[in-house]
Order: C-alpha cells, then structure tokens, then sequence
C-alpha cells in the first residue's frame, strides 16, 4: 500500500475509534440508568471511564516508546474491544466490576489515541503530506465525530438496544485494531540509544516542557473544565432528563443530534 493511502487508513482509523469513545460515552451510562436508575452511578461509570482516559494519556506514553508505537495502538484497541464485549454481555457481573472494566476500557483508549496522533508525522512525512495540512483537515474531521459521537450512540440504542449498541461500540475498536494491523506500516523508528531515557525522565521533561508554556498550559485547562462539565451533561443530565420527560432512548438520540447540529452550526 502506497504511503499516502496508509496516512488515509489511520486517520479513518483515528476517527473511528473516536466515534467509538463518543458512543460509549453515552452508552454505557445508559445501561447503568436503566440497570440501576441511580443516576449517582452514572456519574461515577462516566468519571470512571474519562480519568483514566485522561491519566494514561499522560502517563502511559512513555511505555508506549518502548513497546513500539503500531504495536502499542493495535493492543489498546483490541483490548477495548474486548473489555466492551464483557460489559455488554454480563451485566449481571455487578456495577464494581462495570466501573473497573470501564475504567480499563477508557485507560486503554486514553493510550491508544495519542500513539496514533504521534504516528501521525512519521506516516504523513513518508506520503509528502505537510503536517499543518494534515492537521487541518483532521481537526475539522474530529470536530465532527465529536460532535455527532454522542448523537450516534443515543440512536443506536434507540434503533439496536443498549447491549448491541455497546457490541457495536465494541466492533469499532476492533476495526480500528484490524486496519492498523493490516494495512499500516510506519516508517522505521530512529535506532534507541543503548541506555535509553527512564519512564520518569520522559515523564519530567514531558510535564517540564508544559509548566514553561504558559499559554498552552492556560487552553489546557480551561479546555479540560469544559470537558469536564460537557460530558457530565452528554453522560447524566440530558439522559436522566430523557428517561423521566420524553420516550425512552429514542428521545435520547433525538436531543444529542439536535444539540450536535446546533454546535455544528454555530
């Protein structure tokens, strides 16, 4: 496969596994409000999964350095794959062991995502493809699968159910685990130094770097609020507010793709 067509196949991959996390977003807590109908939970399913997405984000690339970036991608995936699977089909395992399979799933994507946006560069410089050029066209792809992610799962339970709305959610990790095993191949990596640098060495210089830059420090965390209350609305406000006030699940994708349009269009 030529190298363009390769950046082609993992940024659809990249996408898909974003539209994955939207979906479970929604589904998940879903099941917890119909399982349970403690909206309390919900909220605790929804933090489980987003901190240690968030954490291994952070923490776990340097691992990935040493695992090797595609290897690393493609065991995240599957494993989210997997650990999707056993939620949708045991609910009856308890809400501890949900919240903990959760968490894996989120820890696992959280690592997933980012190994691939570092690919990003090596594979669009083997395909001539300048990295702003890049990085413009899949900002506004994102942007798009972010913001239609949660509408999509709400109508997938609407139309499948919530336990084949999660297998589907599950089915996207797998996909996205088979085209980068398949189809990319990343340019070689520069040969390591023969003492290469410790996790929290890596892990310092990381954190070093982002304490000097002020600025990107600052959108980080005024970024980070609004996620944080955007995604309790996505996870437990509009759905508690749909199960009580309008149709069941039906409502649900109905609300998040009228709230999608309007910030698409705004």
């Amino acid at each position: 496969m030529t190298p363009r067509r390769q950046l082609v196949v993992l940024v659809s991959a990249d996408l898909i596994s974003n539209l994955g996390t939207r979906i479970s977003v929604v589904t998940i807590p879903w099941l917890v409000l119909v399982t349970t109908g403690s909206p309390t939970k919900m909220g605790l399913v929804a933090f489980a999964e987003t901190l240690p997405y968030l954490l291994s984000s952070a923490l776990g690339t340097p691992w990935a350095d040493r695992i090797g970036l595609r290897r690393t991608s493609i065991l995240c995936d599957a494993g989210s794959a997997v650990a999707m699977v056993v939620v949708a089909l045991t609910p009856w395992l308890g809400f501890v062991p949900l919240v903990a399979l959760v968490a894996v799933a989120g820890a696992l994507r959280g690592i997933g995502d980012r190994v691939k946006h570092v690919m990003f560069r090596p594979v669009a410089e083997a395909a001539g493809v300048p990295l702003i050029r890049l990085t413009s066209a899949y900002d506004g792809l994102s942007r798009v699968v972010t913001l239609f992610g949660a509408a999509v799962g709400g109508l997938l339970i609407a139309v499948f159910g919530v336990t084949e709305a999660i297998l589907i959610d599950a089915a996207s990790f797998g996909v996205c685990a088979l085209l980068i095993g398949v189809l990319v191949r990343p340019p070689a990596a520069p040969t390591p130094p023969a003492q290469p640098e410790s996790y929290l060495s890596a892990l310092r210089g990381g954190f070093s770097y982002l304490g000097r830059d002020r600025p990107l420090l600052g959108m980080l965390a005024v970024i980070s609020a609004l996620n944080m209350v955007a995604n309790a609305s996505v996870a437990v406000y509009i759905p508690v507010w749909v199960a009580r006030e309008l149709p069941g699940p039906s409502g649900l994708g109905l609300v998040l793709a009228a709230f999608s349009a309007g910030a698409l269009l705004g």
